[in-house]
């Protein structure tokens, strides 16, 4: 059993030069700057903040001018005001631009009443707005309503989360004219899904925020037939916010309109492994009453979960969700003219964000999930550069990456690494996927039942039968697997320039099945943020990548990735390269027993050092174990740190766990929330601040 990491113990050794960290203000007292650490050129990790106990951190975004956003997704309803609702919220009293590379960690909770709170290292958190509350019109906050006004929440139909309760990106947008104001767009993170737009006034350098406006984005994303589990985002380089549309349910298209569709893989027909991605369709049904759909048609029984009256009119179309939204002209006056813009062109998957170079032509996308893929858009030559994202991004290549893995098979995720080759899936421009996606509008939940008639062995069949068909044969009325297998033999011929046209939106409207039928790495899991620096330069730069967990389908003894893996995950990075190209992924930031740096030393970042600071930690090399062997410090790739800190033996609140969010700041160093509830984190998802080696 190796060594056990312990910073209790420089707590108490060191009691006379502790510092203080007040709940929700980071006020401090000491002097971090006296513990010699300041002139050390190694990756650093700092523990920036806490969130309120049961909340994800969520919605990571930092201004050019050192402004910083976050939110407190699904806290405990037990915490004590505030931190019992879905909150937007700011940092102020700090510029992110002027934090310095080493200060002391705020530390974990101890008790009840700090483990409800949100506490920083430095400056304070203010909260803008809680979903829920009521908006300039008269709306509720982040909740969507029928055509009628009635909140979705309120009618009958599975949910796929709490309207109101889950604000995830963040993406703030100056206002050209009036100095210190912009408008702060927040996705809410349900089915049917919200953008909100909070007009916001600062007061002075690092003061707080005057909330001035409070919209929902409703008649934008109505224009759109509306969004679908907003998840994370990012901003193009020339300011337009992009929500990332984490549609999870893309693998069980098949199953969309079926009655009571997330209740699937209840049906005797259905293996016991039940049907990948079902748990997102909770929520399809009130996609299509937010459309003005209603329960008009015949009551049917559905296996094990009793009877459903069919919505036979309007009925949301799956192809028309999965993409990422631009909100063009978003600091108009008048909310209502916010021009949103789906972007087809870069696939319909479980999009976590999408990132664009600053090249404004090359864009990258993470996909959430279990046994998902990494995407790239490349713009054609004659669109690239002109414009915003809903020009450029109107027509180029679609690409999607195949894995090398780089390391030993079943290897430590801290020790692997992958290279990257590109496969192009296809060719498009927003206009034909536009009338490919539209050749689906107007299928209902009334075809379900009709795929007797278009079968013969189906006459007369029950629900049970009409799902097993559509198991293995796929629904007639969305593309079939028999398309998707056409489309691959054909690119296997002769790649994208040989399809038949009514075979290419293939790649485009099944973007997964098709990356998976031409050899492409669909085994990544839970691949969360990706972002880069605002002025990333290739050949200096990274784009940064969370995989949340290196688990399930990372995690095995087959295919493209196969690691030893776990569910405490790792930060990536991959250097930028001419182009803005991509080709190789190192792991940055390890979590869990496999951790390769650690953090949350309550005097700064540095446990590692040389000097006699931390004299009893388990990461400082000073220090010798019962077998002679020096800790590996913050860098432990060898055997001696593996001795150390792998296995069961680690400190858990000290290393990363389910990283999510990331944002790179201006001057290289690199802020990750976390989505967690292991051990040491449960009470606390942490934000913490990754200083590269050098930076």
């Amino acid at each position: 059993m190796g060594k056990k990491v312990t910073r209790r113990g420089v707590l108490a050794a060191t009691a006379s030069t502790a510092f203080l960290s007040h709940a929700g203000t980071g006020t401090m007292t000491g002097n971090p700057a006296s513990h010699g650490h300041e002139d050390e050129e190694e990756g650093t990790l700092h523990r920036f903040a806490t969130s309120a106990a049961g909340a994800e951190v969520t919605g990571l975004y930092v201004t050019e001018e050192g402004q910083f956003f976050f939110n407190v997704q699904h806290p405990s309803r037990e915490n004590d005001d505030p931190y019992n609702e879905g909150t937007i919220g700011a940092v102020v009293g700090v510029n992110m631009n002027d934090l310095p590379r080493d200060f002391p960690s705020v530390q974990p909770s101890e008790n009840e009443e700090q483990a409800g709170d949100v506490r920083l290292a430095r400056g304070s958190y203010q909260v803008l707005a809680q979903g829920g509350e009521e908006t300039d019109s008269g709306e509720s906050l982040g909740i969507p309503t029928t055509p009628d006004g009635t909140p979705v929440g309120d009618l009958e139909g599975s949910e796929y989360s709490e309207y109101g309760y889950w604000p995830d990106f963040n993406g703030f947008v100056p206002d050209d004219e009036m100095e210190d104001e912009g408008y702060l767009f927040t996705n809410f993170e349900t089915q049917p899904g919200m953008i909100t737009r909070l007009h916001l006034r600062q007061r002075g350098n690092n003061g707080g925020w005057e909330v001035v406006g409070v919209e929902n984005v409703d008649k934008p994303l109505r224009r759109v037939e509306g969004t679908n589990i907003n998840c994370f985002g990012s901003v193009s380089p020339e300011g337009i916010p992009m929500s990332a549309e984490e549609q999870y349910s893309h693998p069980a298209t098949r199953f969309w309109n079926r009655p009571k569709p997330a209740t699937i893989s209840d049906s005797p027909s259905i293996s016991e492994d039940g049907v990948q991605g079902s748990f997102g369709l909770n929520g399809v049904e009130k996609q299509a009453l937010y459309l003005g759909g209603t329960r008009d048609g015949e009551e049917v029984e559905v296996p094990e979960n009793g009877t459903a009256t069919l919505i036979s009119d309007t009925y949301a179309n799956p192809y028309r969700y999965g993409h990422i939204v631009a909100m063009g002209n978003p600091t108009a006056d008048d909310v209502t003219d916010v021009e949103a813009t789906k972007l087809t062109t870069f696939g319909r998957a479980a999009h976590e964000v999408a990132v664009v170079m600053p090249d404004q032509r090359t864009a990258y996308t993470s996909s959430d999930g279990t046994g998902k893929c990494f995407y790239k858009f490349v713009a054609d030559e004659d669109v690239a550069g002109r414009g915003d994202v809903t020009e450029y991004g109107s027509k180029g290549t679609l690409y999607v990456a195949k894995a090398n893995q780089r390391g030993k098979l079943n290897g430590n995720p801290a020790e692997v690494g992958f290279e990257l080759d590109w496969i192009p899936l296809g060719h498009a421009d927003l206009d034909e996927i536009e009338s490919w996606i539209a050749e689906y509008d107007g299928v209902t939940q009334a075809d379900y039942l009709a795929i007797r008639a278009e079968v013969d062995t189906l006459d007369d069949a029950s629900l049970a039968d009409i799902d097993a068909y559509v198991e293995e044969n796929g629904n007639p009325f969305y593309i079939t697997p028999d398309e998707v297998d056409a489309w691959a033999a054909q690119y296997e011929d002769g790649g994208i320039g040989c399809i038949d046209e009514d075979l290419r939106r293939v790649p485009f409207l099944e973007t997964r099945r098709a990356a998976a039928a031409v050899g492409a790495t669909d085994e990544f899991r839970k691949m969360e943020g990706l972002n880069i620096r605002t002025e990333a330069v290739p050949g200096e730069d990274f784009l940064y990548m969370a995989i949340s967990e290196t688990s399930k389908t990372m995690n095995d003894v087959k295919g493209d990735i196969q690691l030893a893996g776990d569910e405490w995950g790792a930060v990536y990075r991959l250097p930028l390269e001419a182009d803005y190209d991509v080709s190789r992924m190192e792991p940055a930031v390890v979590g869990g027993p496999n951790a390769n740096i650690c953090g949350g030393c309550p005097y700064d970042a540095r446990p590692d050092s040389k000097s006699s600071v931390c004299p009893d930690c388990g990461y400082n090399p000073t220090e010798e174990d019962e077998n002679g062997t020096s800790g590996g410090g913050m860098k432990k790739l060898g055997k001696a740190a593996s001795d150390l800190v792998t296995g069961d033996d680690f400190e858990e609140e000290n290393v990363i766990s389910n990283p999510d969010n990331l944002v790179v700041m201006r001057d290289k160093r690199v802020i990750i929330g976390e989505d967690t509830s292991n051990e040491g984190h449960e009470n606390d998802n942490m934000i913490w601040i990754y200083t590269p080696d050098g930076c």
